[in-house]
Formats: structure tokens, C-alpha cells, sequence
């Protein structure tokens, strides 16, 4: 497990020599994969702040991946360490661990192929119950957000939808109604 063995970690240099010298490494596409697995392997588990910041940092540069020669970067990202590192998070307890990485996976998701994918929904898969009825209602409803829009949907679906003209979207009589102040609960557990 990648990030189990990490309380005895140790912190990254000063932070505008790390910025300096990932932004070097990053014009480097065969690197990502390298600069990844650092900054998982440095992060505490049990550092809140920390596995904010490295999955913020491992998003953007996950992202970066869609601008470049994709097939030459699947083939070399190593898609396994990531996936093991997003298990052992949500094997976590902590709620605020948990809601991040639940966003990590909401807004990388339409960046995988498709078997990627499947083997991200299978590293899921047994975490349903426990996100699904979570004690937190904010971990529960992010939870279904990312089941319902990501988790069950094919890849890029989200793409076709922002390309449709707003008119098919949205009748004209619910343009009103979609602008009204939604309920506060979440109407599944209270």
C-alpha cells in the first residue's frame, strides 16, 4: 500500500523549489508517473492539509496529460500506483480525506480511457456501502454525485452534454425553475 507506512514522513523541499523543479520535470511527459508516486509516497495519511495539497497537485498534473501525446503517456503512467493509493484513502476515516479524495475522482474521472475506468470502479466498488450511507451527509451526497454523474456513465458523456445547445437542455418553462433555491437536505438520509 503506498501510502500506509508514511507517518514517519518527511516534507518536500521549500515550496517555490519544488514548484520550480516539477514544473522542469513536468515538460518531461514520461516523468509524471515519477513525480506522482513522490509526492503520494511523501504525504501522510493522517495529514489532512497534506493529501489536499498532493491531490490537487497529482489532478493538475493528471490534467496536463489530455494536452499531450495520450497514448505514449497511458502506456507509460503507472494508472496501478494511483488506483492502490485512491484504496488506501478511502479506506480512510477521515471525513475531510475522504470528500477530497471523492473530488479527486469526480474530476479526473473523464480523463481515463475506458478500461482505466473499469479497473477505478472496481477499486470502488467495495467502499459503496460505507460512502453510500456515510455518517457525514456532505461525504454521502458526493459520494451519489459521483456515482451518478461519473461511476455509471461512460467516459466523456460530460463532453457531449456541454456541446448540446442550451435550448435542448432546458425548456424554456423550466429556465424559472432551475434558477429557485433547491431544498437543504439531500432527501435520502437525513
Amino acid at each position: 500500500s503506498p501510502l500506509r507506512p508514511l507517518s514517519r514522513a518527511t516534507p518536500l523541499p521549500a515550496p517555490a523549489l519544488s514548484a520550480r523543479l516539477v514544473l522542469t520535470l513536468l515538460r518531461h511527459t514520461h516523468l509524471h508517473s515519477v513525480i506522482v508516486r513522490i509526492v503520494l509516497l511523501k504525504t501522510s495519511l493522517h495529514d489532512v492539509g497534506g493529501v489536499s495539497v498532493a491531490l490537487d497537485l497529482v489532478g493538475t498534473w493528471v490534467a496536463t496529460l489530455k494536452d499531450v501525446n495520450l497514448p505514449m503517456i497511458r502506456s507509460a503512467f503507472d494508472f496501478e500506483f494511483l488506483f492502490d493509493a485512491i484504496r488506501v484513502l478511502l479506506e480512510g476515516e477521515q471525513m475531510q480525506v475522504l470528500l477530497k479524495t471523492i473530488e479527486f475522482l469526480y474530476t479526473g474521472f473523464d480523463l481515463l480511457l475506458e478500461e482505466q475506468a473499469d479497473v477505478l470502479r472496481r477499486v470502488v466498488r467495495p467502499f459503496f456501502y460505507k460512502l453510500f450511507c456515510h455518517w457525514s451527509p456532505n461525504v454521502r451526497r458526493f459520494f451519489h454525485h459521483l456515482l451518478i454523474f461519473r461511476l455509471v456513465r461512460p467516459i466523456g458523456w460530460t463532453r457531449v452534454v456541454q456541446q448540446l445547445p442550451t435550448s435542448r437542455l432546458r425548456p424554456a418553462g423550466l429556465a424559472a425553475a432551475a434558477t429557485s433555491a433547491a431544498p437543504a437536505g439531500d432527501g435520502v438520509c437525513a
